[in-house]
């Protein structure tokens, strides 16, 4: 749902978020404009600190990144579904990493 409203409503735009680099958030560009002037530049935009700051979660601890494997399959309705479980494998296509913190109301995450 995330990835369909994303696409819709920033397509076409470079000022908005560019969906297809969501494939790696620890290596998102943003081009920001200057502010008074034409001049804009390309700076780095640390996704996962960002959403974190988005739902309020005020971040304790990171863990370090864990990488597995996974078999999909599509359902009836064609969405994509996990085939049998994840697999720990360091040379996995998909990582992880456990976050902890408090949200605004005081419960920890």
């Amino acid at each position: 749902m995330l990835h369909y409203m994303l696409d819709v409503e920033t397509r076409g735009s470079q000022s908005l978020l560019n969906v297809k680099a969501f494939a790696d958030p620890t290596t998102y560009k943003l081009k920001v404009k200057r502010p008074g002037s034409d001049e804009s530049s390309e700076v780095n935009v640390d996704l996962l600190e960002t959403f974190n700051w988005l739902i309020g979660l005020t971040v304790q601890g990171i863990a370090a990144p864990q990488t597995f494997t996974a078999e999909f399959e599509r359902d009836a309705e064609g969405r994509l579904n996990i085939k049998g479980r994840l697999r720990q494998d360091a040379a996995g296509q998909w990582w992880f990493r456990t976050v902890t913190g408090t949200t605004p109301d005081g419960a920890a995450r």
